[in-house]
C-alpha cells in the first residue's frame, strides 16, 4: 500500500514542480515597461556635494508613478560619500521632480516599481 500511494505521489509533485517552474519562467521572460519619464538636465545652485547641474523629470505616463533614485557621484574625496539615495517619492502625472547638487558624469539610477530601471549620466560640456 505504501508503494503504491509513493508511486502515484511521485509523478503527480513532478509534474506540478514542472508546471510551477514553467509559470516563473514565463513571467520572467516578459520584459518590464521602460519608465516614462523625460529628462532633461539644467544648471542649477550648487549643493552640499557642490555639483551645479539638476535633472529635472517629467511623468509622462498617465498614473502617479513612485520613483526612488540613487545618484553615484563621479568624482568623490576620502571623507565623501561615494552616492546618495534620493527616498522615493511620487509624481503625479505631467508633473515634474528636481534632483540636484549633480555634477558631470554623475549617474542617476531610477527605480520605479513594475518599470525597468532607467539610468541617466550627466553629460559633458555641461560647463
Amino acid at each position: 500500500m505504501k508503494n503504491s500511494l509513493v508511486t502515484l505521489v511521485r509523478p503527480a509533485l513532478l509534474a506540478l514542480g514542472c508546471v510551477l517552474a514553467a509559470v516563473s519562467l514565463s513571467a520572467a521572460d516578459k520584459p518590464l515597461p521602460p519608465l516614462p519619464l523625460q529628462a532633461t538636465f539644467e544648471t542649477s545652485a550648487p549643493g552640499d556635494h557642490g555639483g551645479p547641474f539638476c535633472v529635472k523629470l517629467t511623468n509622462t505616463s498617465e498614473r502617479t508613478l513612485k520613483v526612488a533614485a540613487l545618484v553615484r557621484y563621479s568624482v568623490v574625496t576620502h571623507p565623501s560619500a561615494k552616492s546618495k539615495t534620493v527616498p522615493a517619492q511620487k509624481i503625479a502625472p505631467g508633473k515634474m521632480l528636481t534632483i540636484d547638487d549633480l555634477a558631470v558624469e554623475d549617474k542617476v539610477t531610477l527605480t520605479a516599481e513594475g518599470f525597468e530601471p532607467l539610468v541617466l549620466k550627466v553629460p559633458p560640456g555641461k560647463e
